[in-house]
């Protein structure tokens, strides 16, 4: 994966330890988002660095 939409490389969220896992949920985020029209996707998490993206 290069990141996504993020913005960033695998690597770079990597060192900021943002983990496969987590790039993988906002991934099929998009993807989700990709597939339909209208529709607000949110990502519900306890941890700050995903939070930052959802």
């Amino acid at each position: 994966m290069d990141g996504g939409n993020t913005g960033s490389s695998l690597i770079q969220h990597a060192c900021n330890k943002l983990g496969c896992g987590d790039l993988s949920i906002l991934i099929e985020r998009d993807r989700c988002l990709a597939r339909t029209s209208g529709v607000r996707a949110t990502i519900w998490t306890l941890d700050k660095l995903l939070s930052s993206y959802a």
